[in-house]
């Protein structure tokens, strides 16, 4: 079923940022949203909302929130890195996203997260190497 197919069926699609990350915390949440808006067009995702994440709460609580209570059929990321960098609090996360049937896009790797097995890959590129982040002040 394509994308259109989907949405007149009582599809959702939600886009999500956050700066709670080391990552992300030094990507302008602008960037962010052309970044997954340049993923979804050539894919034919359409979101149905944006969501944006409580500053300072590394958990992710609205995304929790979004997963667990609104169950969009998607969710499309800036990054693998937009995730919580805490292990245990990243496995709750796609156990819920698992558990609910919601499929996690990251744009900037071009990838998803829709099957226990794509879990490996997630957790192979954060622990890859640690990425310093140096904000320069204007």
């Amino acid at each position: 079923m394509n994308n259109k197919q989907e949405q007149s069926k009582g599809y959702t699609c939600i886009s999500y940022v956050n700066n709670n990350t080391r990552i992300t915390s030094g990507i302008p949440i602008v960037l962010q949203r052309l970044m997954m808006r340049d993923y979804c067009e050539p894919k034919g995702i359409k979101y149905t909302y944006e969501q944006l994440e409580l500053e300072v709460m590394p958990h992710l609580p609205t995304l929790q929130h979004i997963i667990e209570y609104d169950q969009p059929n998607e969710v499309v990321l800036y990054s693998v890195y937009s995730l919580p960098e805490k292990p245990e609090v990243r496995k709750s996360i796609l156990d819920l996203a698992l558990k609910y049937n919601v499929k996690l896009h990251f744009a900037n790797e071009d990838c998803r997260f829709e099957k226990e097995q794509d879990r490996e890959w997630i957790d192979e590129v954060l622990s890859f190497g640690t990425i310093e982040v140096i904000r320069h002040e204007a």
